[in-house]
């Protein structure tokens, strides 16, 4: 199997609208791929943004990302607070042992 190496936006051009995208969080949160993703979001409508603690300050302060993203926080970080008390997104309590069942399921609680 051959590498393939893509930059930040042309990986974020494979979500769709109506697209479930989990966003791996703490250290780890991909700053690079989610500001590409927000870019995006004239193009994109619908899309449930799944998060654990993003970390990066001013990530979602972006004109409109409510109107074409929702997030479903599994732990509410500072940088989303505004949008998980909201219209625009949510919180949600969850066990880790049970996170993974969210991932397929077709909508979270």
């Amino acid at each position: 199997m051959s590498n393939q190496w893509m930059t930040a936006a042309e990986a974020v051009k494979k979500i769709k609208s109506g697209d479930r995208v989990f966003m791996q969080g703490s250290a780890a949160t991909p700053l690079a791929l989610i500001r590409a993703m927000l870019d995006r979001r004239q193009e994109l409508n619908d899309v449930e943004l799944l998060s654990i603690s993003t970390l990066g300050r001013d990530l979602f302060n972006v004109p409109e990302v409510g109107d074409h993203f929702f997030i479903n926080s599994l732990f509410v970080s500072e940088n989303i607070r505004g949008l998980a008390n909201s219209q625009y997104g949510s919180y949600i309590p969850v066990f880790e042992v049970k996170f993974t069942g969210y991932l397929t399921i077709k909508s979270c609680p």
